[in-house]
């Protein structure tokens, strides 16, 4: 018997509230600005979207100038990504014109710019009053993309079609995880449904889960090539076997907890890892997947 999609507790990502006083830094008319892109990245203020990421100067002359620049870098991404999960009908109604191929990728190489020249202002970020707790805090990490990307512009492999999981997809989830053998039609059909399964990986990529999908869809599942695994590989939220290393028969860094993908149909670690005591558990792990996805942060 199957059983998927155990997971562990999010971080928290920042606050999203909308502050009491808040200046626009985009030097825009409202009229166009949801047609803008970001060209001062993530130090800007929208009160219309619940969006403050902008870093007082005072504030921002304590960094290194070029950790400072970094985060002030544009974005190739409409200025809509920004949209607060919380406005939902808004996010809805501009998500399909904000998910973009192009966002996806200017996004990653911003978030890599800004580690790269803030990694040494670390200290810094965390002991400053305005810093900590910040969205440059969060772009540190690696997870911003993930969590204001991919959480919400997940798209169908075949179709393009932005990614929706129904009350079917639980159903369905569940069927596939109290199926006794993977030649039963709820395994093949979970398996094939690629925005169910690239939804489990990206919220809940536990090892246990990433062994589960290996095992039950082999080669239906290609989990090293889904859109999103660069940025989760970058965000050390996952990793992926170093070829070279495998071919030398390196073993993987016993003391690295992060998700390993395994090979094709195979598993990472014991075979009784990924087991877990029930479907219901299961179920309970996807709906709370599914949750994350109207939340910012991993």
């Amino acid at each position: 018997m199957y059983h998927l999609f155990t997971r562990t507790a999010p971080s928290t990502s920042p606050s999203i509230s909308i502050p009491t006083l808040l200046l626009l830094a985009l030097a825009l008319p409202t009229t166009t600005l949801v047609r803008a892109l970001l060209p001062t990245g993530f130090n800007l203020t929208i009160p219309q979207y619940g969006f403050d990421g902008l870093i007082p100067s005072s504030v921002a002359a304590t960094l290194p100038s070029a950790c400072a620049a970094a985060y002030r870098a544009p974005i190739d991404c409409d200025v809509r990504i920004l949209i607060s999960p919380t406005l939902a009908a808004a996010k809805a109604q501009s998500q399909d014109a904000v998910c973009t191929a192009a966002c996806a990728a200017s996004m990653l190489a911003y978030e890599k710019k800004v580690v790269e020249e803030c990694t040494a202002a670390k200290g810094v970020v965390a002991g400053t009053p305005g810093l900590k707790g910040s969205w440059l805090e969060f772009v540190m990490s690696g997870r911003a993309g993930v969590g204001v990307y991919w959480k919400h512009c997940l798209r169908d492999l075949t179709t393009n079609d932005l990614c929706v999981i129904t009350q079917a997809d639980y159903e369905l989830a569940w069927n596939a995880a109290t199926a006794d053998t993977p030649e039963q039609g709820a395994v093949r059909a979970f398996c094939s449904n690629n925005c169910l399964t690239q939804t489990i990986v990206l919220n809940v990529g536990t090892q246990d889960n990433l062994n589960e999908l290996s095992r039950m869809c082999g080669s239906q599942v290609d989990i090293a090539g889904m859109p999103f695994i660069g940025h989760m590989v970058f965000a050390g939220l996952i990793r992926v076997a170093d070829a070279s290393a495998m071919q030398e028969g390196v073993a993987p860094d016993p003391e690295d907890s992060t998700p390993l993908i395994p090979a094709e149909g195979g598993v990472v670690g014991s075979a009784a890892s990924g087991m877990r005591s029930g479907g219901f558990l299961a179920i309970v792990a996807l709906s709370m997947s599914i949750s994350i996805l109207t939340v910012m942060g991993i």
